[in-house]
């Protein structure tokens, strides 16, 4: 038979109503090979679901009689942390989530790629991308956390080596079958195997915790929207981020700009033209006015 996805009540009612968790990796194959994109994917059932957004500010040493304190913002880190279940029907199922649970566990160590004969250190796979429905939305980040917790009070498939009327192992006879896909063996009643080593867990729990990293500005304001377009949201693909509900018109601080925005300058208090990059670079304090910049004291 062909490469056994799972349980296929699960499988269709996904595949018509549905979205799996999806996450795709770019594992880099050496100097001058072709890297290799590896999917994986899964209709799970989610129990929990969280994300955090964490603003972070770094606070100078403020002067004497200053009355408050100065906060410069940093940066926000946007965290997400899930919990799901993974069932199997049969011992095929039982093992494509434990090689399911492999992959994940793989997401959280570094990269490496091999040059002639030693590997190489790549530092953290910054090439994944996850998405989930309209919850995740395909975005890169990084894997910080993988959890593998087998439910071993919902059971095992076990070996089995007992014979059957024909004196043929009974675990033996049901893998040859489901392979063959013989017709002769129905989807669960396939509970046995043949590999005396090994039990495979009838429900897994899987927690997984990844940081984004964005690869398109956020924020409002920016060099995208320019100064005419300061109070809206940096981000102007039509797109409702970060949680899209579908084909629904966007809050107006959301929507593209009606022409191509160019890199705004700004006049210095010399006269000197310059971007809001070096603007930004050159002064901590300061405020856009018609009539240019106005520096603040510290």
């Amino acid at each position: 038979m062909g490469t056994y996805r799972q349980f296929s009540n699960v499988q269709n009612l996904g595949d018509k109503k549905y979205f799996p968790l999806r996450i795709s990796r770019l594992t880099r194959q050496g100097t001058g090979d072709r890297d290799v994109v590896r999917v994986y994917e899964r209709y799970i059932f989610l129990t929990s679901y969280e994300e955090t957004y964490e603003a972070n500010w770094s606070v100078p040493d403020a002067p004497l009689g200053r009355l408050n304190t100065k906060y410069d913002y940093s940066q926000t880190t946007r965290k997400a942390t899930m919990t799901f279940k993974l069932g199997a029907r049969n011992v095929e199922e039982a093992k494509s989530n434990l090689d399911f649970c492999s992959a994940m566990a793989n997401l959280v160590y570094g990269d490496y790629y091999r040059r002639g004969d030693d590997f190489v250190y790549n530092g953290a796979n910054a090439n994944n991308k996850i998405k989930f429905g309209n919850l995740i939305r395909n975005e890169l980040c990084y894997f910080d956390n993988f959890n593998f917790a087998p439910n071993m009070d919902a059971g095992v498939y076990e070996f089995n080596g007992n014979a059957n009327s024909e004196g043929i192992p009974i675990g033996l006879s049901q893998d040859v079958e489901f392979a063959n896909d013989s017709g002769l063996l129905a989807e669960t009643g396939y509970v046995y195997h043949f590999d005396k080593s090994k039990v495979y867990p009838k429900e897994v729990e899987v927690t997984l915790s990844l940081i984004f990293v964005h690869d398109y500005p956020l924020g409002f304001g920016g060099p995208t929207r320019g100064r005419e377009y300061q109070l809206r949201w940096a981000q102007n693909t039509g797109r409702d981020w970060p949680h899209g509900t579908g084909p629904i018109g966007v809050m107006r601080y959301m929507q593209a700009s009606a022409t191509p925005v160019q890199e705004s300058l700004y006049t210095d208090a010399e006269g000197n033209e310059v971007s809001l990059e070096e603007l930004e670079a050159r002064y901590q304090n300061y405020r856009l006015g018609p009539d240019g910049i106005s520096i603040l004291p510290e």
